[in-house]
């Protein structure tokens, strides 16, 4: 049986200017181009974000220069792996304005 060759490919880094946090969700960049199977959230912030799916409600906390890896190829229902949604569109919110310099990051890996 022969194997089939997957590669592994970034999307393009989608970054946040902690400065510009005030308390609301604002869109993380661009929504996926491919169904991602690895996350990575980066913070050089002083402050805590919020990351959020819809906008509204956070999913989750990244601490203040934080790192947040989400490896969704590790995990399968019925055999087959995890991954986010071509389109999904991710939100972030700090409380406060991070300073000159600080930002947020998230990289996107997926399969063909």
């Amino acid at each position: 049986m022969a194997v089939t060759k997957r590669v592994f490919l970034p999307e393009t880094e989608r970054v946040v200017d902690a400065t510009l946090f005030n308390n609301t969700f604002q869109t993380f960049g661009t929504p996926l181009e491919h169904p991602s199977r690895q996350l990575i959230f980066v913070s050089n912030t002083t402050v805590n974000v919020k990351i959020s799916w819809d906008g509204t409600n956070a999913a989750f906390t990244l601490l203040a220069g934080a790192t947040v890896i989400i490896d969704e190829t590790s995990n399968t229902v019925a055999g087959v792996p995890l991954e986010t949604r071509e389109g999904t569109q991710f939100y972030i919110k700090g409380v406060s304005a991070g300073g000159a310099g600080e930002e947020v990051y998230l990289s996107t890996f997926y399969a063909l």
